[in-house]
């Protein structure tokens, strides 16, 4: 089944990196991450990217972290990097939560 799913990167005031996650939730997820998250109250801004699936927005995650260096994306920074040949069928629906 494909789910729509957000691609979140979490950022603080100055523009930096926090966090990148996923989830077909955002309100859902950030309220979670307000309760669990020692980070979250840092967050300024989070930019939104939606995919047409969960599995997309996986893959772009762990591309993203793997790149772009997160400060508390431990754990998917040691994963694979994107398999060759994978594309990202963007749904093109953006948006910015400040």
């Amino acid at each position: 089944m494909n789910v729509p799913t957000a691609l979140y990167r979490c950022l603080d005031a100055h523009g930096s990196l926090i966090y990148i996650g996923i989830t077909a939730s955002p309100p859902t997820r950030f309220a979670s991450h307000r309760r669990t998250s020692a980070w979250w109250p840092r967050v300024a801004r989070v930019a939104i990217i939606w995919f047409d699936s969960r599995d997309l927005a996986a893959t772009a995650e762990a591309k993203a972290v793997a790149t772009e260096h997160p400060e508390y994306n431990h754990n998917l920074r040691r994963r694979a990097p994107t398999p060759p040949g994978m594309s990202y069928n963007v749904t093109g629906r953006r948006k910015l939560i400040t």
